[in-house]
């Protein structure tokens, strides 16, 4: 079912979509009769088809069961992230100087200077900065910080011993770090040679971009539903979650499909596919193979 979702997914979805693998190691402990978890988790994505690194994340965190019927149990949590995640580079075109007096050519070809108010954007030759035109800039590949917090409300009804359906809503705070990264930006230089417009020279420099800090608050929905299957330590499972940004506009999906595998009684592991639809035009959409591995202490 995960290859068919596999293929089914890469033939509807963009080319230009992302494929990666997404590693975890989690520790568990139990206490308060069980009704308090605490978790510690380490995380490892790859991007860009899996030729570098995406991001690593540490986090830490706890869950305690309000309600802990026969059927129904009510958690609540808070986590706190620390992420390191990697940006790729990225190629900005046609970024003109945008404080001085421009040329433009009428239809006799005869340049003229105008002002930037008065550059239309369409008509003539693009803008000429005394003599110089930006062609496009190109920002290196850079790591960035981000400390993310996040408290849910999870609520699971288990009607027998074979199902469980859960539905949990996560209110998620994220600050990314300021950072300066290295843009390297080309222009072109021109020179008027007896009423023509002639290329002289290609200059490039290096200069550096600052990515402010800023804070994102997103509300997340999560639906899920698992079975048991009888004398099989297979439990497959299928979630869908959608977030939606409070303090910005950005909607993303994500699609799980996979199978818990249980080791033994203090030992689990987790195999699935995911998608991820992004929103927001700084993340791209992604294919996920995920594997985990929890050891309960």
């Amino acid at each position: 079912m995960t290859l068919s979702l596999l293929i089914a997914s890469q033939a509807i979805f963009a080319q230009s979509d992302d494929f990666g693998f997404d590693i975890s190691l989690q520790g568990q402990k139990k206490l308060m009769n069980k009704k308090l978890t605490l978790n510690v988790e380490g995380n490892f994505r790859t991007q860009d088809n899996t030729q570098r690194a995406e991001r690593y994340g540490l986090s830490v965190g706890a869950k305690y069961k309000i309600i802990d019927h026969k059927k129904w149990t009510l958690n609540a949590g808070l986590e706190y992230t620390h992420l390191w995640v990697h940006n790729l580079a990225e190629c900005d075109t046609a970024q003109y100087e945008a404080k001085y007096d421009y040329y433009n050519v009428d239809d006799n070809g005869t340049f003229y200077e105008v002002e930037e108010e008065q550059y239309d954007g369409q008509s003539g030759i693009p803008p000429i900065y005394k003599g110089y035109n930006i062609g496009y800039n190109y920002t290196n590949r850079f790591w960035r910080q981000r400390d993310r917090y996040s408290a849910s409300l999870g609520l699971k009804y288990e009607p027998n011993k074979r199902w469980s359906f859960s539905w949990v809503e996560i209110v998620q705070y994220t600050h990314y770090y300021k950072k300066d990264a290295d843009r390297r930006v080309y222009r072109e230089k021109y020179r008027i040679d007896d009423g023509e417009l002639a290329l002289k020279e290609t200059v490039d420099s290096m200069r550096i971009k600052t990515y402010n800090g800023k804070d994102r608050v997103m509300l997340k929905s999560r639906l899920g539903v698992a079975y048991n299957i009888r004398h099989c330590p297979l439990n497959p499972f299928f979630d869908v979650e959608y977030g939606c940004g409070l303090n910005y506009t950005n909607n993303r999906w994500k699609f799980t499909v996979g199978s818990e595998l249980s080791l033994g009684k203090k030992d689990d592991m987790e195999f699935f596919y995911r998608y991820k639809h992004e929103g927001d035009e700084e993340d791209p959409n992604g294919h996920y193979i995920g594997i985990g591995y929890t050891h309960k202490f």
